[in-house]
């Protein structure tokens, strides 16, 4: 079996040990920790951010929204979010259903 690296030690020891029900309810809100996500939105003001996220969501398609509209809980962690064609869209979601899409389209070739 392989040696667990001492940064993992650390992690698991420091970070993965906080991990509680708080934690859980806002891990992915602007200002969080935000270890455990692929980016930070945190700023002082997230207004450029939402504007961003919101004039993406306007340019997806039925099929982007019929996906997304699958997810059971996109809001886990309490991510930054905007609200379009009846969804809380986030970064991460919208991000994981485009891709989801194009694989689809491009018959699974990366």
């Amino acid at each position: 079996m392989a040696e667990v690296s001492k940064l993992w030690e650390k992690l698991t020891l420091e970070e993965f040990s906080k991990i509680d029900e708080s934690f859980l309810e806002n891990f992915r809100a602007p200002g969080a920790a935000n270890k455990f996500v692929a980016w930070d939105p945190y700023e002082h003001s997230t207004r450029y951010l939402k504007f961003l996220l919101y004039t993406i969501a306007t340019q997806q398609t039925n099929e982007f929204y019929k996906a997304y509209k699958k997810i059971n809980s996109s809001g886990c962690g309490n991510p930054l979010s905007v609200r379009y064609s009846d969804c809380d869209i986030n970064a991460d979601y919208l991000a994981a259903v485009e891709e989801w899409l194009f694989l689809g389209t491009n018959g699974g070739l990366c």
